[in-house]
């Protein structure tokens, strides 16, 4: 029986990235998967996961866990250059309508920096 299951997370913190290793405790085994204990000090904190689902939220071995984290990545960056792309196109459109209307170009963007803005702002 497999006492440890397996997550890659991404933490940031001071505007940086760290790739960390969770372990989870198995707390019992059924017949298609795993309960597992998410935090160490609480035993009511339990979460179910398969044993043979495509995705899991936790894996045997480290080795499918980092596999797992980097197909997640990859996906995410897939759906945020999407949306991104569309941000871009409807902006596009927006700069596009308001010079039709008004018969100028879009203004600078606001730099509130620039123009000594509150820094709690941000």
């Amino acid at each position: 029986m497999t006492d440890k299951l397996y997550r890659y997370e991404n933490l940031y913190a001071d505007g940086t990235t760290r790739v960390e290793l969770r372990e989870f405790n198995v707390v019992k085994r059924t017949a298609k998967g795993y309960w597992i204990q998410l935090w160490v000090f609480s035993f009511d904190d339990k979460k179910w996961v398969s044993d043979n689902a495509r995705k899991r939220f936790a894996y045997p071995t480290k080795k499918e866990a980092l596999f797992n984290f980097v197909k997640r990545k990859d996906a995410q960056i897939r759906i945020l250059k999407s949306r991104l792309k569309l941000a871009e196109l409807a902006s596009d459109k927006a700069r596009l309508m308001y010079k039709e209307e008004y018969s100028e170009e879009m203004p600078a963007p606001w730099n509130p920096r620039k123009w000594g803005a509150p820094i709690d702002m941000f």
